[in-house]
């Protein structure tokens, strides 16, 4: 059992002043046997009022308007969570009756968007990257090896990529961030018949760890094994994801799991900048005002504040910083 504190701050300035700012955000720690969500302080510029509703993948969902004109926007959550022991579960089954397992799963509707492809990559040489006889193999180690061969062939460079680069330029460059190593390593997998989902959150190390992705959002892929459940696999670090990884939301790909994005009225571009920082104590200061009016939005681990379900057209998408 460790208890972290994470403190999560976007704020955008605008050379100009805009208006009419519809916001969603997926910054609320999803609550499992894994993770428990002690509170969430958020912080937000005019203090609007937040409406909160599940989307379809289970996520909690924020949404706020910001009507009179503004030059800055600044999003605060303070997160205090406790993280529980994450053990990898073992299974003594078969390798070909675990292969036939996951092919029943395309039958159920539950699973139908996982096993989908969101990107379209020419598939020619991608069979060649497994043995001809792979489903001799558990399916979970079928799919660490494939979390291995992205990590060894694709490099970790920052700022040639973007929320909007296709997975064919991705492979083309071999080489990004955290988003497109999960991006690849998803589209693999399906490929391969394996059910996958995009998982947005972040890594909270120990002091000698050398992860990447560090000090922004992270994201990661989880893959599901029957009588195993979901697995994260993190191919920007090589790892399988234990108890040093927070969710906050998950999806088929980054557009179901955006942590910040909207819309605003007005002649003028945005700057952003993404601040994360993790800590096994409370170090952060919850009333400082981060250059602009703010107000505190308390919620403890709750049911949402209401049934306000109704998605917001998103036309301006940011990258978090997913680094």
């Amino acid at each position: 059992m460790r208890k972290v504190f994470i403190e999560h701050i976007t704020h955008y300035m605008y050379p100009n002043s805009v208006s009419y700012h519809s916001n969603q955000i997926m910054l609320y720690p999803r609550v499992n046997e894994f993770q428990e969500l002690n509170s969430q302080l958020l912080q937000i510029t005019t203090h609007p009022q937040i409406f909160t509703h599940k989307d379809f993948f289970g996520n909690k969902i924020g949404t706020f308007n910001i009507i009179e004109s503004h030059d800055t926007l600044t999003i605060s959550s303070l997160v205090e969570i406790t993280m529980n022991s994450k053990p990898i579960p073992t299974i003594d089954e078969d390798p070909k009756l675990q292969w036939n397992n996951i092919d029943l799963l395309k039958k159920k509707i539950s699973f139908f968007e996982y096993f989908s492809q969101t990107d379209y990559y020419p598939s020619g040489n991608l069979s060649t990257i497994l043995p001809y006889d792979y489903t001799t193999t558990p399916p979970l180690e079928v799919c660490v090896a494939l979390s291995e061969f992205v990590y060894q062939n694709f490099a970790y460079r920052q700022g040639i990529t973007s929320v909007s680069s296709s997975l064919a330029e991705i492979w083309k460059l071999k080489a990004g961030v955290c988003q497109d190593f999960t991006n690849v390593l998803l589209h693999l997998n399906r490929f391969f018949g394996i059910p996958s989902r995009y998982v947005s959150g972040y890594i909270c190390p120990t002091e000698n760890s050398n992860f990447r992705g560090v000090g922004a959002t992270h994201a990661w892929v989880e893959v599901f094994i029957p009588k195993m459940g979901w697995i994260g696999l993190d191919p920007t670090n090589n790892c399988v994801t234990n108890e040093n990884y927070v969710i906050l939301a998950i999806g088929r790909q980054f557009k179901d799991c955006s942590p910040v994005k909207g819309v605003y009225s007005g002649d003028s571009k945005d700057l952003l900048d993404v601040s994360v920082k993790i800590s096994d104590k409370n170090h952060f200061n919850s009333n400082k005002t981060h250059n602009s009016p703010s107000n505190f939005t308390q919620n403890k681990a709750q049911n949402p504040l209401n049934s306000f379900a109704k998605h917001q057209e998103i036309l301006i998408q940011q990258q978090q910083q997913q680094q």
